[in-house]
This record gives structure tokens, C-alpha cells and sequence, in this order.
């Protein structure tokens, strides 16, 4: 069998971290995770990903909101700021 080729073949790739709190997302909100893909389905143009990302942002509230007993709490900004720019969005295509 032939050498593998640098520019051909994929070359081995380390495994990602068994524990996702030692890499990338560590001490990052589950929230924030999702906003930031939600804002990369803006940015591309995908407002039905983006739609069902938001509403994955308004469980992860609302169940953050009831594990505190935060059930009077305003909704949270994030939230409310998400809403808006992914109404604007969906305004903007139906033009």
C-alpha cells in the first residue's frame, strides 16, 4: 500500500477531552453555548436553525428559572435580545 499522502489522507487526530469541562466550554454556561451557535445560524443565513435553537435557549431558561424559583423573574435579556434579532431576521426574508 501506497504512504499516505499529507494532503490526501486524513492523519491521526487526537481524542476529544473524555470530560468536555476540560476543554473548551470549561466554565462556560450551557446558555451561552447555545447562544453561540444560535448567533453563527443568524450569521449564515439559517433561520430555521436559528428558530429551534432559540427555543432550546427559552427550555434552558425556564428550567433554570424554576430550579432557583425564580418563577415572578423577568425573562433574561439574552433571551429577549435573541428573540429580537431572529424576528428582525424572519421580517428581513419575508421582504
Amino acid at each position: 500500500m501506497d504512504e499516505p499522502s499529507p494532503v490526501t489522507d486524513l492523519q491521526d487526530q487526537p481524542e476529544a477531552p473524555a470530560d468536555p469541562e476540560s476543554g473548551r466550554w470549561a466554565g462556560r454556561r450551557l446558555a451561552d453555548a447555545v447562544n453561540e451557535v444560535f448567533q453563527l445560524a443568524l450569521y449564515r443565513g439559517d433561520l430555521r436553525t436559528a428558530a429551534e435553537l432559540f427555543s432550546v435557549m427559552e427550555r434552558v431558561c425556564k428550567r433554570s428559572q424554576a430550579a432557583l424559583r425564580y418563577d415572578n423573574r423577568p425573562t433574561d435579556p439574552l433571551i429577549e435580545l435573541a428573540r429580537r434579532e431572529l424576528q428582525a431576521r424572519i421580517a428581513k426574508a419575508r421582504r
